[in-house]
């Protein structure tokens, strides 16, 4: 166990230093190929509710894919970490100031650290999203990571709380 800890720690601080050294201007530009990739192949209804979340510590910036979403008359919510929850919740993009109307999403747009190739995510290690895919992984909701390909790692230690996504969309990086 404490094995599988320590292998965690030490990828979370390898996979954070090359996310975090991504130029700025290929970020932006990932930024833009990651927007249309994610609209080209997640197959999706009509008016569906899909989470993103504000980018930080280098993750991909998913705000140009939440606006193209909503463009297309998709409900955009973001999560919120509420400490009397045991996962997240969410609300709606536009009223994070009031915490009030938490909504279920049908789709959640999902950052991660590094992934694997059976679509493991190393996350920050809160366990958050893990406790929130399996919560809401039985209403039918779906959880999609976006990432650089650069965050690829073969194979992620797993312990049985961790949580497979169901798809990954990952730009290349040409460098």
């Amino acid at each position: 166990m404490f094995d599988i800890v320590e292998k965690k720690r030490e990828l979370r601080e390898k996979y954070r230093k090359i996310r975090q050294e991504i130029s700025r201007d290929y970020a932006i530009h990932a930024a833009s190929l990651i927007a249309e990739a994610f609209i080209e192949n997640i197959i999706m209804s009509e008016s569906e509710i899909i989470a993103g979340y504000i980018p930080r510590d280098g993750e991909i910036n998913v705000i140009s894919l939440m606006q193209k979403l909503q463009d297309l008359g998709h409900k955009i919510i973001v999560p919120i970490v509420d400490q009397n929850s045991d996962c997240l919740l969410f609300q709606e993009w536009k009223t994070v100031s009031q915490i009030e109307n938490y909504v279920i999403p049908n789709v959640v747009i999902t950052p991660l650290i590094a992934f694997d190739q059976n679509q493991n995510r190393l996350g920050f290690g809160g366990g958050w999203y893990d406790r929130t895919i399996e919560k809401l992984r039985p209403l039918g909701c779906k959880f999609i990571g976006v990432a650089y390909d650069l965050q690829f790692c073969k194979q992620l230690p797993i312990e049985d709380h961790d949580q497979a996504l169901d798809n990954i969309v990952t730009v290349y990086d040409k460098r």
